[in-house]
């Protein structure tokens, strides 16, 4: 009998729990819980993918918050740790900003870490690596560092090129012809690209090759900018015999520039034309018709990452004279747009001060005014040859340099202290020096533009957008749940 009562319940409870489960409510809650546990799977398991492949995705337009690919590349390249120590405030408004630089960095190289420091709480610190200001940031590899203030890609990656690389590469601007100066502050000076390129981690040194027998050994590249009078020949003979060894040489020679320049570069496949470029289209920059607009750059390792216009003043074509040497490649760099032509009537031009294209005569744009010579020594050098030095010359016993560069522009005003902020010029020019010095990872670390990209509505788009925001979504929202509502009592 209590077997049978015992049996009895059991059926009874079970009856229940059907009668309980089948109820729709529980069916639906049942379905919510199951469904709420699916997904919190699935995000833990996207969240432990993420943390063990983690990707980042810049959708901004002008990608503010990605690195420029040379930066990538330099970080990817890293074999030392770089240390990087932001000196602000807790509060400090400029501390985020560094925070969310500094990730890209450490998102693209593990060697690079990164932390605050509160000089006012751990003011010992501070003075070990000598912080007066709050907002310093000092980048530190072994026993280099270098302080400093702000939070842009380039001023960090500069940093972290000058304190990973060993030595510094050296610079030379020729002087004793006109040339433009490197300690002229004036506005045909050349003191800013010399301060751009010291912040490259350069040295740059004036070189008068009257005084000496060679360009130095120790020479990376050797910038001519502007000269107005003409070489002596033992000077040419110096610059050739650097060719020679496998020399940089920049050439920046403005219309009318020494005659000798142009036999020299002849022998290279280069021509300096006997012309001035015009071009009716800069007017649209606000410029007169002397001022050629760069919008083509050639597909070369110098201009393949440029995009901004360049401006050149008072410039003349730079084009590959046949017949070209075998072992020479002459390529061009930078071409003007379609309005652009050649004139070759030069002392007319200036003196009516009026511009016509004259058919038959003149070169019709696109035209060429910078070119770059590559020069292949190696046919000549027997396998294992090393260096040879000439009387007086010191040259360190290392293998003989297989290539000579030469880059030749038909302007220098586009890189003087005027005109090198302008457009893309700056970036041109850094971007020539770094190839020529072989350091083409630092190529065309330049700051980001940070313009905002405004939304312009009229006014009858800015009506429909208020009545969408203010009246017909929440109508929609509470018409949604009136509907839901009635749906759930109807079918009960």
């Amino acid at each position: 009998m209590f077997k049978r009562m015992k049996t009895f319940g059991f059926l009874s409870a079970l009856a229940s729990i059907r009668r309980w489960y089948g109820r729709r409510s529980l069916r639906y809650g049942a379905n919510a819980v199951i469904l709420s546990l699916i997904v919190l799977a699935l995000l833990v398991l996207v969240g432990f993918i993420t943390l063990r492949h983690p990707r980042m995705l810049d959708l901004t337009l002008t990608k503010r918050f990605s690195l420029s690919e040379p930066t990538i590349r330099l970080l990817k390249s890293l074999t030392r740790e770089v240390n990087v120590y932001g000196f602000f405030q807790r509060e400090h408004p400029g501390k985020d900003l560094v925070q969310d630089v500094m990730t890209l960095y450490t998102y693209q190289s593990p060697l690079v870490a990164y932390r605050f420091i509160d000089p006012d709480r751990q003011p010992a610190v501070a003075k070990k690596y000598s912080v007066t200001m709050y907002g310093t940031v000092v980048v530190e590899c072994g026993d280099k560092r270098e302080r400093v203030f702000g939070y842009e890609e380039d001023k960090i990656t500069n940093a972290i090129v000058r304190v990973t690389r060993e030595g510094k590469k050296v610079i030379y601007f020729l002087s004793g012809h006109g040339e433009k100066g490197i300690r002229d502050p004036g506005g045909r000076g050349f003191t800013a690209a010399k301060a751009a390129i010291l912040d490259l981690n350069y040295e740059v040194k004036p070189l008068e090759l009257v005084r000496e027998d060679q360009v130095p050994p120790d020479a990376a590249a050797l910038v001519i900018a502007g000269p107005e009078s003409d070489f002596l020949p033992e000077e040419l003979d110096r610059i050739s015999s650097y060719a020679d060894r496998g020399g940089k040489l920049f050439f920046m020679i403005d219309p009318g520039g020494p005659a000798g320049l142009a036999k020299f570069l002849a022998q290279y496949g280069i021509e300096l034309g006997d012309d001035i470029i015009v071009d009716m289209q800069s007017r649209v920059f606000g410029a007169d018709f002397f001022t050629p607009v760069v919008t083509n750059y050639e597909r070369h390792a110098i201009t393949k990452e440029l995009s901004a216009f360049s401006f050149f003043t008072l410039a003349r074509t730079v084009t590959m004279k046949p017949p070209v040497p075998d072992n020479v490649h002459v390529s061009t760099l930078a071409l003007t747009g379609e309005g652009s032509w050649a004139e070759k009537d030069v002392e007319d031009l200036f003196a009516e001060g009026k511009a016509q294209f004259n058919e038959g005569r003149d070169v019709k744009g696109p035209v060429s005014l910078a070119a770059v010579a590559a020069v292949d020594l190696s046919a000549d050098i027997p396998e294992g040859a090393v260096a040879e030095a000439s009387p007086g010359e010191q040259v360190a016993p290392t293998r003989r340099p297989t290539r000579a560069q030469i880059v030749v522009f038909g302007d220098s005003e586009f890189a003087d202290n005027s005109h090198l902020n302008l457009g893309g010029n700056g970036n041109l020019f850094l971007n020539v020096v770094n190839w020529l010095a072989e350091e083409e990872d630092l190529i065309d670390i330049r700051p980001k533009d940070a313009a905002g990209t405004p939304v312009f509505l009229t006014d009858e788009q800015a009506k429909v957008v208020r009545l969408v925001s203010i009246f017909f979504l929440p109508i929609a929202v509470f018409a949604t749940g009136v509907a839901v509502i009635w749906r759930r009592r109807r079918v009960r």
